[in-house]
């Protein structure tokens, strides 16, 4: 029998140093209840059954305070399996760091394993949980490796795995993608989920621990001369596929058991097509009985690289008119709008990347607030600040012009938000100074003149006279900064 990972606990000794304390006294106070003698010659003494229950009491909120220990990484540890690649493995370290914050998984009755709103469970997570929770780098040698390169080959290739136990969940970072893979599903033959039972869910993966998630062509690399497939299904072969931008589609793994309570969105996939929205959104969706058909089977990687090429070509950038850039964010309004609010500004830009270029000039004199960043900003929870550039990690965005999209309209939400932001700052000073300005202009004005007899009229007026040359070198600085 192969040995089994020891788990690894964290504990902060320091924060854990007052509940033991607690715990302590608690625990003292129990047994000192239960030690007290009985004197029943004392009328006013409790007797003994009293003093059981009073010790039971004690040892129930012992009890209770034991089971509300919460050890922040020892917790979140058992909520997933992590990559551990061993030091000295050649596994590069700085694929933890490159992972999307925002990812995507589609979730039929059929699909492989089990996902709802609280886990993310693997094919082997529901067939043997004890074995799902050893991660795939776990006491290396040349025969497990074998069998991982084998079932990360099936796995991302979506072919049986027979007698092999696959313990990988995949993510996409491209929502479109994703959706392109509801299509799939829904009219597979194979599957046919209604889109009533077919889910879209959304994580934050910087809720989770860093080792969660790993991007599947850097766990090819390490891989992939162990698998034993036929040169034209192996491993190498898929690597050599999937680095050409139009089969890259942003794919990233997790393994065993994840817990995505309180971290995850989910979508009905029925209001994405529900008073056609999608094609609302983006003409170039097909209606779903359209969908093309290849041996038997609707189209799909072929699918997003004519969507790609079709919204995001050198030769499609196009002007919308405001009526049709007024509707398509109605559509994206209509498919959040029922979301928790922190969810609803980073899928509002997901949904609204797919619009693809849009020419965001409406007027030469038109004023800051533009139809489409004011109709956008009216999908997010009122007071909703956007998120900077920084906190919205994309991945891939040379590959997948859909990410790339995502970026761009990111940094322009961002920059609309922090230019009406400056615009109303910048106007509220000037107001001010132009009110100080209309009082050294009039005939009073005078009184502001320099040099004053009298000291102290005479200091502050010079401490006035610096606070302008200040602001006068912070406009300067500010001008300089983003001309």
């Amino acid at each position: 029998m192969k040995p089994r990972p020891e788990p690894q606990l964290s504990f902060s000794s320091f924060s854990l140093f007052p509940l033991f304390f607690h715990l302590s006294a608690l625990l003292c106070e129990t047994l000192t209840a239960q030690s007290v003698p009985h004197v029943p010659t004392r009328p006013y003494c409790i007797d003994r059954q009293q003093h059981s229950n009073i010790a039971r009491s004690k040892m129930e909120r012992l009890a209770d305070d034991l089971r509300k220990i919460h050890v922040d990484d020892s917790i979140e540890e058992a909520n997933q399996v992590l990559f551990r690649p061993p030091t000295g493995s050649g596994f590069a370290r700085t694929a933890f760091h490159e992972i999307p914050r925002y990812l995507f998984r589609v979730v039929t009755p059929r699909s492989d394993g089990i996902t709802d709103e609280t886990w993310a469970r693997s094919e082997l997570a529901c067939q043997d949980p004890e074995s799902s929770t050893e991660d795939v780098f776990f006491n290396l040698d040349d025969a497990k490796r074998k069998v991982i390169a084998q079932t990360l080959n099936l796995h991302l290739r979506w072919w049986p795995k027979y007698s092999l136990r696959d313990n990988f969940v995949s993510w996409t970072s491209s929502l479109l993608f994703a959706i392109q893979y509801i299509y799939y599903r829904h009219l597979n033959p194979k599957d046919g989920s209604s889109l009533e039972h077919i889910k879209l869910y959304a994580i934050d993966t910087t809720q989770f621990l860093r080792g969660t998630f790993l991007r599947d062509l850097d766990l090819i690399d390490f891989f992939e001369e162990f698998d034993d497939h036929s040169p034209e299904k192996n491993l190498a072969e898929l690597h050599c596929r999937r680095k050409k931008d139009e089969f890259y589609f942003g794919e990233y793994l997790s393994q065993g058991a994840l817990k995505i309570e309180g971290k995850c969105a989910t979508i009905s996939t029925h209001l994405l097509f529900e008073s056609n929205r999608l094609r609302r959104l983006q003409r170039q969706f097909y209606e779903l009985q359209y969908l093309p058909f290849n041996k038997g089977k609707p189209v799909w990687a072929q699918e997003v690289s004519r969507l790609r090429d079709t919204i995001w070509g050198p030769r499609n950038l196009r002007t919308s008119s405001l009526t049709g850039i007024g509707d398509r964010l109605e559509a994206v309004k209509e498919i959040i709008q029922d979301l928790d609010p922190i969810w609803r500004y980073p899928l509002a830009i997901y949904f609204t990347s797919l619009i693809g270029p849009v020419s965001l000039i409406e007027k030469r004199d038109a004023a800051i607030h533009n139809t489409f960043f004011g109709k956008l900003q009216s999908s997010f929870p009122k007071g909703q600040k956007a998120l900077g550039p920084s906190d919205f990690k994309t991945v891939g965005t040379d590959q997948m012009p859909e990410i790339r999209q995502v970026e761009t309209l990111v940094h322009e939400m961002y920059k609309y938000d922090a230019l009406v932001d400056a615009l109303d700052q910048v106007q509220t000073a000037e107001a001010s100074i132009r009110l100080l300005y209309m009082k050294v202009i009039t005939p009073d004005g005078a009184a502001f003149a320099l040099p004053d007899e009298n000291e102290l009229l005479d200091r502050a007026g010079r401490a006035l006279l610096h606070k302008l040359r200040l602001v006068q070198d912070i406009c300067d600085d500010v001008i300089l900064a983003i001309s």
